[in-house]
């Protein structure tokens, strides 16, 4: 297993983080911001809305959709990996066909929530 703490750009800085604290990034003009999209499960339910988009420093491009759900327990915030998802930029709307959406409970939510470990990321 790779190690609990947050992995650093060559500079020192976080390396995995929303755009929120990687204020210097931001979605190109001539891209969809999928923030504010609803994201729905491979049984086409819906699952939540992206709230933010979290960004690997060290390549730069993003890595997750941040994504608002409703669980048993409350709403909480989970990271969606971008390469299971599909942005349907037409409809305004993210498919992730690997999960159905009763699973995106289960997926772990980073300790902080503006940082990511190796552990965490695995």
């Amino acid at each position: 297993m790779r190690e609990d703490v947050p992995e650093l750009t060559a500079e020192g800085e976080l390396r995995t983080v929303p755009l929120r604290v990687a204020t210097e990034f931001s979605v190109a003009e001539e891209d969809e911001d999928p923030r504010g999209m609803q994201v729905y499960g491979a049984d086409k339910a819906l699952v939540g809305t992206v709230r933010d988009l979290w960004i690997d420093r060290s390549e730069p491009m993003l890595r997750y959709l941040e994504t608002e759900i409703e669980t048993p327990k409350g709403m909480r915030n989970v990271l969606v990996p971008l390469n299971f998802s599909r942005i349907h930029q037409s409809k305004g709307v993210i498919t992730v066909k690997a999960l159905m959406a009763a699973q995106f409970a289960d997926i772990p939510a980073p300790a902080n929530p503006d940082a990511l470990t190796a552990r965490e990321e695995d």
